[in-house]
């Protein structure tokens, strides 16, 4: 069973795992696509000279509707890189299999009409095709194999039986090392890619460690003051900030522990995406402290406040039975710079947590039961 699964790996996924080979498949379509614009440029320029040496040579007349064929392929498969490949991105599939088989039965047809070149372009397309692409072995195996039978069927009514065999033996050889040439080179671009994206996903959680907060998934202090000294050096138009505080978290934690607090400090951190489900701008600063920076007017930041109220009306934790959130709301119509709105937003933001105690008649220091 080891056997066959290894056998499947370097056939289908270049010897890498099938989740690994899925990964980078986005990446590799691309090169893929560029390989197919470059080698049908390429291809189609040597089929004109090809074409226009044909006119003066009269023992290459033969080749000319081979050569017409293969040009007229290369255009299609550039014609569909060019225009189709944005809207259908695995057509690249279809494309790699259309160039790779027209200079295959290209070769097999001038190796059929061209006695002095029938060998070497035997050779030639055998080893040059399978590392035009980023592939599968299996693919071109099966390519490879296509050639071997089409020359095989084509070529014995017309060539000389010794010359026939000898060719057709070489062509077999030469197909087998391609395929193995194809394998060893693919499998290393593989290894590169799989590379390439685990660098990007280390810098990735690098950057998502820096920037934020690991418990709640909100970005973190340091985003925070990023955020802000870019919009002192650059104000957008018009902003709010909301200012966000969790009323009774340390008791929650002296009573209930602290993986209770956790939870009221996860589920605030719920309720304010719920409530800006359109905005990313969300901060823990730090403990209980939240920061939302919203690009709107104040109109619409205040309904995002009364969802916020149903969010935190209607959320339940394992470990405690709601959630209760004091806020205050500033809006950059009416101060000069950013730290004057963040300073206006927080210093409603503890008026209402006076209010709230106030109000509710429950002291700060008991007010929680698990």
């Amino acid at each position: 069973m080891k056997i066959l699964e290894k056998a499947t790996r370097e056939l289908f996924y270049a010897g890498l795992s099938r989740t690994d080979y899925r990964m980078v498949r986005e990446a590799v379509e691309k090169s893929n696509r560029k390989s197919v614009i470059d080698w049908s440029v390429s291809a189609g320029i040597f089929w004109i000279m090809s074409l226009l040496m044909s006119l003066n040579a009269e023992a290459y007349a033969r080749c000319r509707p081979v050569y017409t064929g293969a040009l007229a392929s290369c255009a299609a498969a550039l014609f569909c890189a060019l225009f189709l490949l944005d809207r259908f991105p695995r057509m690249i599939y279809p494309l790699m299999y259309l160039f790779d088989l027209s200079v295959l039965g290209a070769g097999v047809g001038i190796a059929l009409c061209q006695p002095d070149v029938r060998t070497v372009t035997a050779i030639a397309v055998a080893i040059i095709i399978p590392i035009c692409f980023i592939g599968n072995t299996a693919s071109c195996v099966i390519v490879l194999g296509l050639a071997i039978i089409a020359f095989a069927a084509l070529g014995k009514p017309v060539i000389a039986p010794d010359v026939y065999a000898w060719t057709l033996l070489n062509l077999s050889i030469f197909s087998v090392a391609g395929a193995l040439i194809g394998h060893v080179v693919n499998k290393a671009r593989f290894e590169r890619y799989v590379y390439a994206e685990s660098v990007r996903q280390l810098a990735d959680l690098r950057t998502k460690y820096a920037y934020y907060d690991q418990m709640t998934g909100l970005q973190n202090r340091r985003a925070y003051a990023e955020m802000l000294d870019s919009f002192q050096k650059e104000p957008p138009p018009e902003f709010c900030a909301v200012m966000a505080d969790i009323n009774g978290l340390k008791e929650t934690n002296d009573v209930c522990g602290h993986a209770a607090g956790d939870e009221l400090i996860i589920g605030a951190a719920e309720c304010l995406r719920t409530a800006f489900a359109e905005n990313d701008m969300i901060y823990r600063l730090g403990g209980d402290e939240f920061c939302v920076i919203t690009l709107s007017p104040p109109e619409k930041a205040r309904r995002s406040l009364e969802r916020l109220k149903w969010a935190a009306a209607n959320w339940k934790g394992r470990y405690v039975k709601s959630v209760s959130i004091s806020y205050g709301m500033s809006s950059s119509k009416d101060f000069p710079d950013a730290d004057s709105v963040v300073r206006d937003a927080d210093s409603k933001m503890y008026e209402y947590k006076r209010n709230y105690y106030m109000e509710s008649g429950k002291d700060r220091r008991h007010r929680r039961l698990c």
